[in-house]
């Protein structure tokens, strides 16, 4: 049966024909409804209907993902070598410095802040790959000369070249930034050597973070969620557990929950009020309205405008982690909510960061 107001051929031939409509909740943020998400598909197989119906009634647990497995050997190995070539870089730091020819504005606070690095905490804190090198694609936005993170603007960067880091002025978008280290200066600048841990890790002390890291470290995610005290929304606790969010994404199911437990396992929950609240000051002070959720990430598997993204939100006054569908490339900084390096090797027992001597 069908809506009579449906007007279209099924084309059966004068056969009997079957029409299924699947409807289920609309994926938050897109603007569709129950029925413009719905899926309708005709049939003239008696039995392509009883499997579609079955799919359906069983198709969570049928297209579950499998989150990937902990590796705690592996882990310490990786995090051992990355330590190493860390502390290399900063006992003897390849930092250069070429603004020449550059959109340098605000030429005071520009000399002022060239002459605050620290090279040597530059070099530590340098975002890395597994490998434990330089990330070759991270750009760093280090500090800003223009009066609007959300407009592009002329900003103070280092990036990898020819194999050392480089500091430049280049235009970006401020809130577009993976790695924005304007309101973090301990990982970059002289201003920032004498931070406490309370202010670098937003704990007192690395042990205070070990009962969370341990649990992080071994994939126990949800946990450590809930331990932190941080809320999920309904289709991140199902990805959590592995099952799609909705029938019509089920295919994106293993990707979006390998994406979650990869970035998630090296996040630091107990940091995502004071993250937030550092977001929510910056909004307010720009005089624009700082409430709703902030992406952190986004999740893979979907060439389109809207994207799928894992942001961070404030509700009845503790974090939530939440799924949204959004155009935007702004996302939180991962200085503000990630396990600081300087932490995970603090726990390890291993080498911390070398400031530069003067």
């Amino acid at each position: 049966m069908r809506d009579a107001d449906v007007t279209y051929d099924l084309d059966g031939g004068g056969e009997p024909a079957f029409e299924v409509t699947m409807l289920e909740d609309p994926d938050d943020g897109l603007g569709h409804s129950r029925d413009t998400s719905a899926q309708r598909t005709v049939t003239a197989d008696e039995q392509a209907v009883v499997d579609t119906a079955r799919l359906w009634y069983g198709y969570r647990h049928t297209l579950r993902g499998t989150p990937p497995k902990a590796d705690p050997r592996r882990e310490r190995t990786r995090l051992r070598r990355e330590v190493e070539k860390r502390y290399a870089a900063a006992a003897a730091p390849d930092l250069r410095t070429d603004v020449a020819g550059g959109l340098v504005p605000a030429r005071d606070a520009l000399a002022g802040d060239l002459d605050r690095v620290d090279a040597g905490l530059l070099c530590w804190h340098f975002p890395r790959e597994r490998s434990g090198r330089y990330a070759r694609r991270a750009v760093v936005a280090l500090a800003r000369y223009g009066p609007d993170p959300a407009k592009r603007g002329p900003w103070l960067t280092a990036r990898v070249r020819d194999g050392a880091l480089a500091l430049g002025v280049e235009p970006l978008i401020g809130v577009n930034q993976d790695h924005r280290w304007d309101a973090t200066p301990w990982l970059w600048s002289a201003c920032g050597r004498d931070a406490s841990p309370a202010q670098r890790w937003q704990v007192a002390g690395a042990e205070q973070a070990r009962p969370l890291t341990d649990l992080l470290d071994a994939h126990d995610v949800a946990a450590a969620l809930d331990t932190a005290g941080v809320r999920v929304d309904g289709d991140v606790a199902a990805l959590l557990d592995g099952f799609p969010t909705r029938y019509l994404r089920a295919a994106h199911t293993d990707a979006w929950v390998s994406a979650l437990y990869t970035q998630l396992a090296r996040s630091a929950p107990w940091r995502f009020a004071d993250a937030y609240d550092t977001w929510r000051r910056e909004r307010a002070g720009l005089g624009r309205t700082a409430a709703g959720p902030v992406p952190l990430f986004g999740l893979t598997g979907l060439n389109q405008q809207r994207r799928p993204m894992l942001a961070l939100d404030l509700r009845g006054g503790a974090p939530e982690l939440r799924m949204v569908w959004t155009g935007s490339n702004a996302r939180l900084s991962r200085a503000l909510w990630e396990r600081p390096a300087d932490l995970d090797a603090a726990l390890a027992g291993l080498a911390t960061p070398v400031p530069t001597a003067r």
